[in-house]
């Protein structure tokens, strides 16, 4: 009986100790490139205060000086533990730039614990560009085929197409994905094993030539490319 009752006081504590507002950086969903000549950050953001979010203010750092600081404000509350993902404005930017997001404050009060407060990327080179709008993805597995995954993501961190995980071991797996026209993407290959793909690879081509060519063997949890669409339905 006494353990249940220390246990329950315990439970009671940690519940009461919850910050009230408090907001996290879990992920960054944006463009790690430049379209063009500029970045939309989109940051997944998750409320773990006891308070229901309703705002959220996010400075946006480039090369160690500010850049802007935005007050997101969310049209529906988030509830502890949710999870949204907002743009913030767009940064000029170019290969070599480091961009730094710093979460400062929760329904106007400060942000009340430090965890998750603050994520950092370096803006990598130019992406590989297609003329068409038709690219074929193709993925050779290596032996845990179940550990493999990929997306496209485009400009706002929207999924506008994915693959995996797969059952079968070295085979190649082949997907045809129509993109919006002239637009802006990031290629994600993700191994949940952690270990990345000894063996295999992904391929990108545009009318039939190799455009990126990702190397299981050269990432361990993700690797990420650029790509750029055309105007040519094909």
């Amino acid at each position: 009986m006494r353990y249940f009752v220390i246990l329950a006081c315990l439970s009671s504590f940690l519940a009461s100790a919850q910050n009230d507002y408090d907001a996290r950086i879990l992920a960054y969903r944006g463009l790690r490139y430049p379209c063009v000549d500029s970045v939309t950050p989109v940051l997944r953001i998750q409320n773990a205060g006891a308070q229901a979010m309703n705002s959220c203010v996010v400075e946006t750092w480039k090369n160690g000086v500010v850049d802007n600081s935005f007050d997101w404000q969310l049209a529906i509350a988030a509830v502890t533990n949710e999870e949204r993902q907002p743009a913030f404005p767009t940064v000029a930017a170019t290969a070599g730039d480091v961009l730094e997001f710093r979460i400062i404050s929760v329904n106007g009060n400060p942000d009340q614990d430090a965890t998750g407060n603050v994520f950092q990327f370096t803006v990598s080179g130019a992406a590989s560009t297609c003329g068409q709008q038709t690219v074929e993805v193709e993925v050779f597995t290596d032996a845990q085929p179940g550990e493999t995954t990929w997306l496209i993501r485009n400009d706002l961190g929207q999924v506008v197409a994915q693959g995996g995980p797969y059952a079968t071991g070295s085979s190649i797996e082949s997907h045809w994905v129509t993109l919006p026209s002239n637009a802006c993407f990031g290629v994600e290959l993700s191994d949940s094993g952690g270990d990345g793909m000894a063996g295999g690879h992904l391929k990108v081509r545009c009318d039939g030539m190799d455009l990126i060519d990702v190397d299981g063997s050269t990432f361990t949890e993700e690797a990420y490319k650029g790509l750029r669409s055309g105007t040519v339905l094909g």
